[in-house]
């Protein structure tokens, strides 16, 4: 028995779609994805966010073949927010990042102090009242570079500088 897979983008959300060949039918399918050993049962998948996912296929002789497929979705990060209320750049608002399970978002100033930080999912944090607004304790931050440390669970820690302009 052999198993091939494809992992495709469509608007942001992954799929997988799997192609099985020998061993003798019917086959079952078990999906496993982060700490969901029974994520699906389905052949192929559609819909998926970011991450790694586990297949074994078995067939009708009990034979099993497993295979690892990863989901990447790309997202943006800003360089520069424009905290104005005009409705554009006002936060520091991740494209993509609604596709990330676990999140970690840290801003700091030039010394090092932490000025913000979000943990939860990438959903919660796309709404805008949990990204960084520029703000430290309610107050205006002044005009200049704020480095960030991005971490989400599976990847490396993404580190940069995200500029303020008022």
């Amino acid at each position: 028995m052999s198993l091939s897979g494809i992992t495709s983008l469509n608007n942001n959300e992954g799929q997988i779609t799997l192609t099985v060949t020998g061993g003798e039918l019917p086959y079952t399918y078990n999906w496993s994805y982060n700490d969901n050993p029974n994520f699906a049962t389905t052949q192929n998948l559609s819909g998926l966010g970011a991450g790694t996912f586990i297949v074994t296929v078995t067939d009708n002789n009990t034979c099993a073949i497993t295979d690892t497929f990863t989901i990447d979705i790309p997202f943006k990060i800003p360089t520069v927010i424009t905290p104005n209320g005009d409705g554009k750049n006002d936060d520091f608002e991740i494209t993509n990042i609604q596709s990330y399970k676990s999140v970690q978002i840290e801003i700091f100033n030039r010394w090092g102090d932490r000025l913000f930080v979000f943990d939860g999912t990438g959903y919660q944090y796309k709404d805008p009242s949990n990204r960084w607004n520029g703000k430290y304790n309610g107050k205006d931050l002044p005009m200049g570079g704020y480095m960030y440390i991005i971490k989400i669970s599976g990847l490396e820690p993404i580190n940069g500088i995200v500029s303020i302009i008022r």
